[in-house]
């Protein structure tokens, strides 16, 4: 080993973005818009409180064209709830 010269090391510099990061970012960006463009067509949720159920049949409960959501049974009568839609 004496006299003889080591091999020099070659040092590349690593790209700081890849390429393969592109599609992941990309399928971000999309998921949060979708969830944005949900989330700006809700419109507010009405909850409905009724002392009794009369009149109130099980799956015919409308309210114009947008169903009832789920309804709960308390000890003082029934809550229904929906969610409008939002008005453009």
């Amino acid at each position: 080993m004496t006299g003889e010269e080591l091999p020099k090391a070659r040092v590349r510099r690593r790209r700081v973005f890849r390429l393969v990061w592109v599609v992941p970012i990309l399928a971000l960006g999309v998921a949060v818009y979708l969830v944005w463009a949900h989330m700006r067509s809700l419109g507010p949720e009405i909850t409905l409180r009724f002392s009794d159920a009369s009149g109130l049949r099980v799956g015919d409960s409308r309210r114009g064209s947008t169903p009832v959501g789920p309804s709960t049974t308390t000890g003082h009568g029934i809550v229904l709830t929906t969610r409008t839609p939002r008005r453009t």
